[in-house]
């Protein structure tokens, strides 16, 4: 069969093609919940701190050596040493025991996970941690050969490398005909970088077959085709506005409920966002645990924002400053950005576009974040944490003992009653308290050519999680 073309844009995470690549002892199935991958399953001791991992037999790297536990320590410990800053970092391995001295010392040998047998591997946790499988479906715990490197990445998936430099313009991969599991149907997968002023002759032309990748306009202009197909996939993403917490003005909550009371959600998600979209309520989206749909989130209140700011007697003796999205950002329409700055701008606060110069992080950066799966721990712990603060998704550094409290111990009960209630409990104070502004949540869409069944389908045999180009292989 012929090859297989699809877009990206640098908005995404270059990394992406990591899970056609690379695989992991679990994956993540459509409805968010781990599956076994190259582990065929595994058991959890009564106090949930270890974990046995049985490993898949056959399997081999694409340059021909076989997989084994020592591979997962080899990678895993790799990922540890990798600077908590980077996006490289395998943050879902920090609570094993003796992660803190492989990432801070750099040391050798991991203590915490020990190679059983051929097959076996134990993994001995600081404290438990009852989603500990569906982290480690996260691409920075995924496997590689101990021959792999940036220039030329090996690992165990159903695509292996052939050409291209992942920050490249074009990454180009061909089936693995001795994969483990089915191979895919298709000969090849060409990932392109290309601008959106080029997407739509691209796909008129047949250089490209799918993209996950659209501004307002390319959806407008590919929705008229009758040999384009429009998909709404995956969970949902939320885009929201970080503050950043170590400005001065912001660490007054009553500046930050100003800033969110001034913005009128529904009509930014309305004009502003880049297609159908939900006004956010706070972090959890509907229909994910901890969710409440009774909640409408912060509302529309000028004037409530404007006494708020008055009773804080701060003087704002120079603007905040903001990174916003160019115009060809997918989540957001050209009018996004003098739309934010008009409703701030009458409230009395000025927000100029931050330029990056020597003057430290911005005051204010408009963020879109897609999850691995549709599960509360990847809305809130790795961006609301006091562990992660002023990393990665909590790089405006809020901390709260509460939230912190309710997240560990989501994190360690195991019914889905007792973990409901403590998500809901967090989602409502991380919104009371404000450290972002939430703006609206969006459904993936997925454009993709008539002459294939849908945007994956020639890739691979089995299920969507496989070649999740816009799930955990590099959430936005």
């Amino acid at each position: 069969m012929e090859g297989f073309a699809l877009s990206r844009t640098r908005s995404y995470y270059e990394a992406n093609f990591a899970t056609l690549v690379f695989e992991g002892l679990t994956r993540l199935n459509p409805q968010g919940a781990a599956e076994p991958s190259l582990a065929t399953g595994w058991e959890v001791s009564p106090d949930g701190r270890k974990y046995h991992f049985t490993l898949s037999r056959g399997v081999r790297f694409h340059d021909g050596s076989h997989f084994g536990p020592a591979d997962v320590v080899r990678a895993w410990e790799t990922a540890l040493r990798e600077p908590r800053s980077t996006i490289r970092h395998a943050w879902m391995l920090d609570l094993v025991e003796g992660a803190e001295a492989v990432t801070a010392e750099g040391k050798a040998g991991l203590s915490g996970v020990r190679v059983v047998d051929d097959t076996t591997l134990e993994v001995r946790l600081v404290r438990p941690l009852a989603v500990f499988p569906r982290l480690i479906a996260g691409p920075q715990a995924f496997i590689g050969a101990a021959s792999s490197d940036d220039a030329r990445p090996v690992g165990t998936g159903p695509w292996r490398w052939q050409s291209g430099r992942a920050m490249g313009d074009t990454i180009i991969l061909s089936r693995n005909d001795a994969y483990w599991r089915t191979p895919p149907r298709m000969d090849s997968v060409v990932i392109r970088v290309m601008s959106d002023s080029m997407l739509v002759r691209a796909f008129v032309a047949r250089e490209v077959d799918c993209t996950a990748d659209l501004t307002r306009q390319s959806r407008t202009a590919l929705s008229a085709r009758t040999d384009v197909r429009l998909t709404r996939t995956g969970p949902m993403g939320l885009v929201r506005i970080v503050l950043n917490l170590r400005t001065p003005v912001l660490q007054d909550i009553r500046v930050r409920r100003a800033l969110g009371l001034a913005l009128d959600r529904q009509r930014l998600a309305r004009e502003a966002a880049a297609g159908p979209v939900i006004a956010a309520t706070g972090p959890l989206p509907p229909g994910v645990l901890g969710a409440d749909g009774s909640r409408t989130g912060m509302p529309y209140d000028p004037g409530t924002a404007r006494r708020l700011l008055a009773e804080t007697g701060l003087v704002f003796r120079q603007p905040l400053s903001i990174v916003l999205p160019d115009n060809e950002t997918p989540e957001y329409s050209p009018d996004f950005s003098s739309l934010l700055q008009s409703y701030w701008g009458a409230v009395g606060v000025r927000v100029v576009r931050w330029i990056g110069k020597d003057v430290g992080p911005a005051d204010l950066d408009v963020r879109v974040s897609y999850p691995d799966g549709a599960d509360p721990d990847d809305y809130l712990y790795s961006r609301f944490h006091s562990s992660v603060a002023g990393m990665g998704g909590n790089q405006g550094g809020f901390r709260d003992a509460l939230v912190d409290r309710w997240l560990d111990e989501g994190r360690v009960a195991r019914d889905t009653i007792t973990r409901g209630r403590l998500m809901r409990a967090a989602n409502a104070r991380i919104d009371s308290l404000a450290p972002n502004l939430f703006l609206w949540y969006a459904p993936i869409t997925t454009a993709s050519s008539t002459r294939i069944t849908d945007c994956l389908a020639g890739m691979t045999t089995s299920t969507f999680v496989d070649v999740d180009l816009a799930g955990a292989g590099g959430a936005r």
